[in-house]
């Protein structure tokens, strides 16, 4: 069947199911359905656009990121999909989230908030990839970022500097690393119950 071929869309299809029992819990008719997860692609669609200004925000100026918000705005293809209830654009706030959630946890000065961002960025990163797998290369991109800084900024430092800077950010990889493999988890036992038919 579908799924034997598609398992990529347990994730999805769960998350849909927990949605649409929560909003019928709440007595919403089943009428009410469709548009209720449109509107949630479009808030998963601009809070990709938000993510997107507030790193150009961190990274450059305010200018270039209210320029950046114009262009999504009046940028058709912002608009095409937001009928279409799909992996393509649930994936995409966890894709900038990603981004955005290194950025900050590489500008931190606190240990507490280092981990915590990066227990943070273990869940980003499992959830994204859950519904999409190109997720991933976003974080491919965040390790080989957090790689090179760090050696361009110890390169010519003693060995000493260079583990104490590695104990900087030991925290926070022990949270990611944490929070990745619960999410994994979780994951894992909710194909298990939903998802026990011999497809």
């Amino acid at each position: 069947g579908y799924f034997s071929r598609y398992t990529n869309n347990y994730p999805i299809t769960i998350l849909t199911y927990w949605f649409l029992r929560l909003l019928s819990g709440f007595g919403l008719p089943k009428a009410c359905f469709m548009p209720a997860v449109q509107l949630v692609n479009i808030c998963c669609i601009t809070g990709s656009i938000w993510l997107g200004y507030l790193i150009l925000k961190d990274l450059r100026d305010p200018r270039r990121a209210v320029f950046y918000l114009l262009c999504c705005v009046l940028c058709p293809l912002s608009y095409v999909w937001a009928g279409y209830f799909y992996t393509a654009t649930l994936s995409m706030p966890f894709l900038m989230g990603i981004l955005y959630l290194y950025l900050r946890l590489s500008r931190s000065t606190s240990a507490r908030s280092r981990i915590f961002l990066g227990g943070l960025l273990g869940t980003a990163v499992i959830l994204g990839y859950k519904l999409r797998a190109t997720a991933m290369i976003a974080f491919i991109a965040v390790l080989l970022t957090a790689a090179l800084n760090f050696w361009i900024t110890h390169r010519k430092l003693s060995a000493s500097h260079i583990l104490s800077g590695l104990k900087k950010y030991a925290g926070s990889a022990a949270a990611l690393i944490l929070t990745s493999v619960l999410s994994l988890g979780v994951w894992s036992s909710a194909v298990n119950h939903y998802v026990d038919f011999d497809y």
